[in-house]
């Protein structure tokens, strides 16, 4: 039997009902995260059994007395990571296998336990460990602890419970040289099954946009050094054939400097390469651009936000809009996809406002639609966000306007019959500040704003 056995809990379905605009509803990305786990871990000699959960059919998916049963062969210390959208449904499948296998061991990681890390474990006493922070050298010193049964207090950036409490250990020093990690581990999977190959080049992000859980997150950006990320580009490329990559940075460009640096390099390899980058406008001109592009970049993701520039402002995004339109039509000589992200549903936003945001996003679908993928998504309450520490006492919650398929009434796809939608909603609704991304921020006309919204997507 294995040491560990290692999920990636994501579904690879698109969920997010509240954001519209083009997108496959069967996405498997490649689980970058949970793969460099899986290097550190073998590198120290421990067998990983991993699974990727987004490859079984979705009739089994949320099927959870299925899921837990099919965990008997696993090994008895489990490892999952979690994304905000599917923490709920992971809390009543931790229950299940609880409660049909209490010998495991469940440790919890990911994005979706980021600032509620002690509300979690207060409320859901099925979750033995939680880990926070850079995870690569947390998961080996605590599988070894936790197999030779050593003192976990030991093992900084976790969280664990025993017979005398729940306690927390320090916070583990941030890696700051990237390169002192193995690539993930490619091995493992079948690289060519999944739809979206992607890689990290830096971790963090150099702005604190308001709505964004890195708004109140200090760390400053690491980055990789370009001599390692080429070898693993020309790796993926030689011997696993890939001719696409998503750079997942929060911010490419930011590193100027940099990102011409990679171009440079990227162009001596002589790979076949297309690559899908998302950038901040504010970091990026036309000779960048046109660097970008003749490096192999075809796709680039500019998040606007909105289409008024008193809410720009008052999120910290470093553009007006009048910028962020000249910027676009620049770019549209250069790249084959241009993504562009809206929001709506901020707590001060005016009737007016949602108008002219709706307006640019209709507008801009239209202009680029041999080309586009525009979304309009409604603003989900982050709680390590500065808007979730200003408004978060007001957060409300309904499945009329919920974002997510799993708890919205108006998913009416087969397979979502299949959640235990009740008893979700009731664990959404008992805590808040746990599942506040399932809540948005009450304001005026916002049912209005949901009713416009949807009457102008049924004309265009």
């Amino acid at each position: 039997m294995a040491d560990i056995t290692l999920i990636n809990f994501n579904t690879g379905l698109n969920l997010s009902l509240g954001e519209v605009g083009t997108g496959s509803n069967r996405c498997k990305y490649l689980p970058v995260g949970s793969l460099y786990l899986v290097s550190s871990l073998e590198e120290k000699g421990f067998e990983v059994d991993f699974r990727d959960y987004q490859f079984l059919p979705p009739e089994k998916f949320y099927d959870i007395e299925s899921l837990a049963s099919s965990l008997k062969s696993s090994s008895d210390i489990l490892g999952v990571s979690v994304s905000t959208d599917m923490l709920p449904f992971a809390m009543l499948f931790f229950k299940e296998i609880k409660e049909r296998f209490p010998e495991k061991r469940i440790i919890i990681g990911g994005p979706g336990v980021k600032a509620i890390e002690e509300k979690l474990m207060k409320e859901f006493p099925w979750v033995d460990v939680l880990v926070f922070g850079d995870g690569e050298q947390t998961i080996t010193e605590l599988l070894d602890s936790m197999i030779k049964e050593k003192d976990l207090k030991k093992v900084e950036g976790i969280s664990f419970r025993s017979k005398k409490g729940i306690f927390f250990t320090p916070p583990r020093k941030t890696l700051s040289d990237l390169d002192k990690l193995l690539y993930p581990d490619y091995h493992k999977i079948k690289l060519k099954d999944y739809d979206l190959k992607s890689i990290i080049t830096a971790r963090g992000c150099c702005f604190r946009c308001a709505f964004c859980n890195h708004s109140l997150d200090h760390t400053p950006v690491r980055y990789r050094s370009i001599d390692n990320v080429m070898k693993e580009i020309e790796l993926l490329a030689s011997e696993f054939g890939c001719t696409e990559l998503k750079i997942l940075d929060d911010n490419f460009a930011f590193n100027k400097k940099r990102a011409r640096l990679f171009c440079t390099e990227l162009k001596k390899l002589k790979v076949d390469l297309r690559l899908d980058i998302s950038v901040t406008l504010s970091c990026l001109n036309e000779n960048l651009m046109r660097e970008l592009s003749s490096a192999g970049v075809t796709s680039i993701l500019f998040g606007i936000e909105s289409a008024s520039n008193r809410i720009l402002k008052r999120i910290n995004k470093p553009f007006t809009l009048e910028q962020a339109e000249k910027a676009i039509k620049k770019s549209a000589n250069y790249f084959d996809a241009i993504e562009l992200s809206f929001i709506w549903g901020f707590p001060f936003e005016t009737m007016q406002e949602f108008r002219k945001t709706l307006f640019y996003y209709i507008y801009y679908g239209g202009l680029f639609k041999e080309k586009n993928k525009t979304g309009l998504g409604m603003l989900i309450p982050l709680p390590e966000s500065m808007l979730f520490k200003e408004f978060g006492n007001s957060i409300r919650f309904s499945e009329e306007l919920s974002w997510n398929g799993l708890v919205s009434l108006n998913d009416s796809r087969d397979y979502m019959q299949l959640i235990p939608r009740k008893e979700l909603i009731s664990l959404i609704k008992t805590y808040p500040k746990i599942f506040s991304s399932f809540y948005y921020y009450p304001h005026r006309d916002i049912k209005k704003k949901n009713y416009l919204l949807k009457k102008n997507l049924e004309i265009t």
